[in-house]
């Protein structure tokens, strides 16, 4: 036959606490891959700079015109 058990507050505690842990620890999973990807992000956009800089500091030195002035 069917048993019938009454609820009790220690199940459901421990069915909050369950739940509770698998919250915390997809929280925990997703905030380090937001971090780590912040941080990729970052040092991509610092490398893009420095590049940027460096292709235009040459293409400057290649494109400047020299004046020559000579006297007679």
């Amino acid at each position: 036959m069917v048993e019938e058990s009454k609820i009790r507050l220690s199940d459901i505690e421990d069915k909050l606490r369950k739940i509770d842990g698998r919250v915390t620890s997809t929280i925990d999973n997703a905030s380090s891959s937001i971090n780590s990807l912040g941080k990729a992000s970052v040092g991509v956009a610092i490398l893009l700079v420095v590049l940027a800089y460096f292709f235009g500091k040459r293409r400057g030195r290649i494109r400047s015109t020299i004046v020559e002035i000579r006297r007679s």
